[in-house]
């Protein structure tokens, strides 16, 4: 019974594995700015379909990026023409002051999921990322991505 008890863990943490299928980052910010008017656009080929994955927003920043909230609009457009838009307001700390990134000596990492748990059918898409702030940049930004991934 304890075996299996042991067990129960490493079933459950290989049950919810996942596959990345795509990955793709921008790091080039000119003083660390993103600008306003600087779309961020990943196309991308899916090749087999994915009964259930998910699309995930990665954003780099700096220790103290000087906000709480980045609002972001973001478009996913469909092999069959589709397009979803999102809106997302990506939260940087907690209620408790803490914060929502992972930090590593000089650079923080947030992620959101823009999809999850849905299907992925085979085809090209374009995903695109637009800074929704008031101010003209966003100061404090080291990178912007996204991945898919598939449900194992």
């Amino acid at each position: 019974m304890k075996k299996i008890i042991l067990l129960l863990p490493l079933l459950l943490l290989v049950s919810c594995s996942k596959t990345v299928v795509f990955t793709k980052s921008f790091t080039e910010f000119s003083d660390n700015r993103w600008n306003k008017a600087d779309e961020k656009v990943f196309q991308f080929k899916i090749k087999k379909d994915i009964s259930s994955g998910e699309i995930t927003l990665h954003f780099g920043h700096t220790p103290d990026p000087q906000y709480q909230s980045l609002p972001l609009e973001v478009s996913v457009k469909y092999p069959d023409g589709k397009i979803d838009n999102v809106f997302l307001n990506l939260q940087f700390d907690k209620d408790n002051g803490h914060s929502m990134s992972e930090c590593t000596d000089d650079k923080c990492e947030v992620q959101t999921n823009i999809k999850e748990g849905v299907a992925i059918p085979a085809g090209d898409y374009t995903v695109s990322v637009k800074n929704a702030a008031m101010e003209d940049y966003t100061p404090n930004v080291l990178s912007v991505g996204i991945s898919v991934k598939q449900d194992e």
